[in-house]
């Protein structure tokens, strides 16, 4: 986080009459059955004045309706009698509410409150606020929200706005958690400090179980230290903190844990929070990551999936949180399903906070030098000439660079490809195909019923809309969907929408959705057609003649070096192996480069053995057997031209030593001219997706043009894959296009620049724009990684071993 100056918050002179409501809270305490609830209000009074005061009455009425949808008002008095001079008493309220609207995250119901002091029967003072009624507890090691088990689907907020850091006004507050509840995320933690009060009275309205937290940190002096957690001379600082939070706080509904600071100490001081916390509010619950002894939480933060199952399995003495996991910097948040794989399978895992919610980013002009000077407005998005600046790019010293940029969103509020992912996986209706037309529903929302929301299906043939429409729900779980005997690839979608509009989403917004693939169709081998095909050989090149297409395998390389139709040249550069993938920021930081550097010019040293060429029943094949003396591993490249100008090419992939390190990606790579910079795929999208993360992005048929394509990330990095993927083609304005179509699905990146301009450059502005599309072709793609940015490694299941043997290929044909 940034080192800012300044004040934050609104600072406000209020002028009070000598005698005034000095301060207030509310508290509920429900039966067991939730039928009704105790309501009480405590009223602090203060005379400032030098002199005893009049009678004076003091009113609260709360409005509101109860469960059955009717009406609630209730008014309640208590005369106030010779209140002393420059004193505070206590007045108690209470009454009992039958059949109360209870408040969650799904459902924020709230009751208005209104207070008020008379003399006589002129308003002394009058005071506004609200309350929701609810019940959290630990039943067991089980965390439970009004009665039932809540999954905590949560993501870490830290204060920022790109032009006046850490003041966020309303507006650009509103939209980040319209954007959370877009995401299904239920649950904030206001890391590492209390938030501005809007925030929680928002909080309270759009429903977001909140964790507090103190502004209470000492990590340089190590988690759970005893140099300020156990020293009584700091326990005052320490407590301070937490009366702080807590008396500010105690009345919004959507607050329901207290957290006691972030990476601090343990002992004497973090007990003494915890005591004056529960003597101010025994109604929540308290959280430690680094005294485990107060908090009723285990916290096993940024634990890989398969640690969090191990811990799961040995820690059954409470609830487990992660108040930090899935380290959202830069291309991320890969292994999020298997994350919650793990946590809806135990009932006592609570849940998890993402790291976290938006990128620091500031908008900075360009130049030179080190100006500070930040243009002072509620603009977002970045103005001509500027751009996303980091730690040091002020000058300013000590830093950490860019890792200020963990969000899941960026700095100017666009999501980024991995807020779609968390959108997926934290949905709370599951879909399940049990036949060609029946899908059986899981609802795993607490205080919300399945016919709440509208259904609706689509079919794609090969990747096109065929036919769509509305689902009806038969048995109150499935969903009855037309059948649709069509022929090719088949898959059906099916989504639930929102049937009324909300505070945070139109009418029809998608809350859940899932794709499943119902019929396979699979790809053909290229067949002869066309006129014959005529090869030419000499000792620097195979030369192929197709009609109107000439190809031309170089001799000593095995690529394919030119590619021309009608004379004119296709090719910027060859078409050959590649194996390397640019680092994305958790790869910059787990060894990456090290450990699979190995296959950075696997390909440029690639040593052609033997090279070969013949013609059969129309078709040229050409073979260029070569080794990979980097690795140690054996590699063929098999080209097959038919009369039409098509040519199948083939990569086969043998290792011949042991302890080949893994590869970045297998497949190959080409440059084009930059004119053919519309993008048409069939495969994942319309989002940049990648093995570990692409659940969120269907198969269908997409198209954008390559600035829009790519993911300009604002630290440069690898980026723009599409996973799956049955054709793709680059195309230019004269309708001129390249198509590639996989023998089997493919990976494809496509680029206006380089891998080089990638790890070279430090900024999105400094990537040029080069005369070539950079258009990498692969079977497969070394994975994101998901845990954390500073040493995790990706999931073994998402890697390449360089140790197997594999085969892919594809279909390049072009047209105009």
């Amino acid at each position: 986080m940034w080192r800012f100056s300044g004040t934050y918050r609104p600072v406000e002179l209020w002028v009070r009459p000598e005698t005034h409501i000095k301060d207030y809270s509310f508290a509920t305490e429900l039966s067991d059955d939730f039928s009704s609830a105790d309501f009480e209000a405590r009223i602090w009074l203060r005379n400032s004045s030098e002199h005893k005061s009049g009678k004076l009455n003091l009113e609260m009425i709360l409005k509101g309706k109860n469960n059955r949808g009717e009406k609630v008002t209730k008014r309640l008095t208590a005369p106030v009698k010779n209140l002393p001079s420059s004193s505070v008493e206590c007045y108690s309220l209470s009454f009992v509410l039958e059949n109360p609207e209870l408040w969650s995250a799904e459902k924020p119901n709230l009751y208005d409150i209104e207070i008020r002091l008379y003399d006589g029967k002129q308003v002394v003072e009058e005071l506004c606020s609200h309350w929701g009624i609810w019940k959290c507890e630990i039943e067991g090691n089980t965390f439970k929200f009004n009665g039932k088990p809540v999954k905590l689907k949560g993501v870490n907020r830290h204060e920022h706005h790109p032009r006046t850091g850490r003041l966020v006004d309303r507006e650009t507050m509103e939209k980040d958690l319209k954007l959370m509840k877009q995401a299904n995320i239920n649950m904030i933690r206001t890391s590492h400090y209390p938030n501005s009060p809007l925030f929680y009275e928002l909080c309270d309205r759009y429903g977001f179980y909140v964790m507090d937290e103190a502004n209470q940190e000492s990590h340089d002096y190590g988690l759970g230290n005893k140099i300020l957690g156990d020293n009584p001379e700091w326990m005052s600082a320490h407590v301070d903190r937490a009366l702080a939070l807590v008396q500010r706080d105690k009345n919004h509904p959507c607050v329901v844990f207290w957290s006691l600071g972030n990476e601090g100490g343990a002992g004497c001081n973090m007990k003494a929070m915890a005591d004056t916390i529960r003597a101010i509010d025994a109604s929540r619950i308290i959280f430690c990551d680094t005294d485990l002894s107060v908090s009723a939480f285990n916290d096993p933060s940024y634990y890989t999936p398969g640690k969090l199952k191990e811990y799961a399995r040995e820690k059954r003495d409470k609830p487990i949180f992660m108040r930090e996991y899935a380290h959202a910097m830069g291309n991320s948040v890969g292994n999020l399903q298997e994350y919650w794989d793990v946590i809806e399978a135990n009932a006592h895992i609570a849940g998890a906070a993402i790291w976290d919610w938006v990128d620091q980013g500031i908008a900075k002009r360009i130049n030179p030098g080190y100006e500070k000077e930040v243009e002072n407005s509620g603009s977002l998005l970045l103005k001509k000439g500027e751009f996303w600046a980091y730690g040091g790019d002020f000058g300013d010293f000590p830093n950490n660079g860019n890792f200020c940029f963990n969000g899941l969103i960026g700095a100017d509020r666009v999501p980024h490809p991995h807020y779609y992912q968390v959108q997926k996986v934290y949905q709370n209706i599951g879909f399940s195909l049990e036949a060609p037309n029946k899908v059986r529903l899981t609802n795993k929302y607490e205080f919300t019923a399945l016919d709440e929301f509208d259904y609706e299906y689509e079919w794609l043939q090969n990747g096109e809309l065929v036919k769509s429409g509305k689902a009806s729900v038969v048995a109150g779980e499935y969903l009855d969907i037309p059948s649709f005997a069509g022929t090719g690839e088949l898959f059906l979608n099916v989504f639930a929408r929102l049937k009324q509009g909300t505070c945070w989403a139109e009418k029809g917004f998608t809350v859940s959705k899932e794709q499943f693939q119902v019929n396979v169709s699979k790809p053909e081998l290229i067949a002869s057609e066309g006129g014959n095909v005529e090869v030419n050989a000499s000792l620097s090149a195979i030369e192929v003649m197709a009609g109107s297409d000439c190809f031309v395998i170089d001799a000593k390389s095995g690529a394919l070096a030119s590619w021309k139709n009608g004379g004119t040249e296709l090719l910027y550069a060859p078409l050959e192996p590649y194996f390397w993938k640019p680092a994305n920021d958790n790869q910059m930081n787990n060894g990456y480069n090290n450990r699979l550097g190995a296959w950075r010019n696997a390909a440029a040293e690639r040593v052609v053995e033997h090279i070969d060429y013949s013609v059969k029943n129309g078709l040229a094949v050409v073979e260029a057997d070569m080794s990979l003396p980097a690795v140690g591993a054996a590699y063929r490249l098999r080209y097959t031209i038919n009369g039409s100008g098509k040519i199948q090419v083939e990569a086969f992939y043998k290792p011949e030593k042991e302890k080949i390190p893994l590869m970045p990606k297998f497949g190959m790579r080409v440059r084009l001219p930059s004119s053919m910079n519309y993008i048409k795929w069939y495969g994942r999208g319309e989002f940049e997706n990648y093995p570990d993360r692409k659940t969120a992005a269907f198969v269908g048929c997409y198209a954008a043009d390559v600035d829009i394509f790519i993911t300009d990330y604002a630290f440069p990095q690898d980026n723009a894959n599409r996973c799956d993927v049955r054709w793709f083609s680059l195309n230019d304005k004269e309708s001129r296009k390249i198509k590639v179509a996989g023998l089997q699905p493919l990976c494809f990146r496509v680029w206006p620049y380089g891998e080089e301009d990638l790890e070279k450059n430090r900024h999105a502005y400094e990537l040029p724009e080069r005369d070539y599309l950079n258009v990498n072709i692969d079977l497969n793609i070394h994975g994101v990684g998901g845990a954390d940015s500073w040493g995790a490694r990706t999931l073994d299941e998402y890697t390449i071993d360089g140790n197997q043997a594999y085969y892919y290929g594809y279909i390049m044909e072009y047209s105009d």
